[in-house]
């Protein structure tokens, strides 16, 4: 499915990547690669098995601009279908994956999701 193609990672976004603990965070400056790291980590968690994944931007520019861009390039012909207007990505495995931004925090209540992207 692509899960087993290479990615070059740095060694602070690979030990970030790497962390087996259930909450973990990668803490950097503009360029620093946080928010590749994090669609790494995103991509591992959705194609390890089919769960529901949330993704979760500051504001809808950002998630639109780059995180979802990010991720997608990221996941490659691992994604079986992107709906822009629902903003859900399906992975060839079944996963899918909620993209929301946090403009208004009310609207994030509700999915029981498997794992989360912040």
């Amino acid at each position: 499915m692509g899960a087993d193609r290479q990615i070059e990672l740095y060694q602070a976004q690979y030990d970030f990547v790497a962390c087996p603990a259930r909450f973990s965070a990668f803490i950097g400056g503009i360029g620093s690669g946080k928010t590749y790291a994090g669609a790494v980590k995103a991509f591992y968690a959705a194609a390890q098995s089919k769960t529901l994944g949330l993704v979760v931007s500051p504001t809808y520019p950002m998630l639109r601009d780059a995180t979802v861009r990010v991720f997608l390039d990221v996941a490659g012909d691992a994604i079986a279908e992107f709906r822009k207007t629902e903003m859900v990505a399906t992975m060839v495995n079944g996963s899918e994956i909620l993209f929301r931004s946090a403009d208004d925090p009310n609207k994030l209540r509700g999915p029981s999701v498997h794992w989360g992207w912040l």
